[in-house]
């Protein structure tokens, strides 16, 4: 198995060794099954992509106005108020 060092602060450590006191691991096994967790929670699991897919089917429309690309630059998405936004919508689906 490989080894990590790793070079933390005392506070740091300290918190984690209490962690692990109180649930009755070391100091070592903690980290270990914390960094497991991480990684199983931050890698897309396919039922999740699945799920992700589908919502996008559910919205997606072939007939739905493209949005002009006016709007989609920095100063309008911020200053512009909805009105004037949707004005911009309408008239490029107009066209």
């Amino acid at each position: 198995m490989p080894i990590i060092q790793l070079d933390l602060d005392e506070e740091i450590y300290n918190r984690i060794a209490e962690i692990a006191r109180a649930e009755g691991q070391s100091v070592e096994a903690w980290v270990r099954r914390s960094v497991q967790r991480m990684l199983e929670q931050s890698a897309p699991s396919e039922e999740r992509i699945k799920a992700f897919l589908e919502w996008v089917q559910r919205y997606a429309s072939d007939d739905a106005p493209p949005i002009p690309l006016e709007s989609l630059r920095r100063e309008n998405l911020y200053f512009k108020d909805a009105s004037s936004v949707l004005s911009e919508v309408n008239d490029a689906s107009q066209n």
